[in-house]
């Protein structure tokens, strides 16, 4: 599994969610709050990769997101987006 939890999605729904991100890059960067603006980059770098590599988490590199910022974006979600994960 990957640091993303990729399992608890479907593969449409992932998609989705990785285009999406890509096709509003410029304005999501933008609004990003700098504390989390180097994470979110990584991110956007991730899911370009991703896309890239026909959607395939298993065999797309992490990096240069890392799990810390994966960590950072999760917390920041959770204390100022009111986001809330199950486990």
């Amino acid at each position: 599994m990957s640091a993303l939890g990729a399992h608890s999605f479907s593969a449409e729904r992932l998609e989705g969610v990785i285009d999406a991100s890509l096709a509003g890059r410029s304005h999501f960067l933008a609004v990003t709050p700098p504390s989390i603006k180097k994470a979110v980059t990584h991110e956007l770098t991730y899911f370009a990769q991703v896309k890239a590599n026909h959607y395939n988490l298993k065999t797309t590199p992490l990096a240069p997101f890392t799990v810390a910022e994966v960590t950072q974006l999760s917390n920041f979600q959770r204390a100022n987006c009111g986001i809330r994960f199950s486990s």
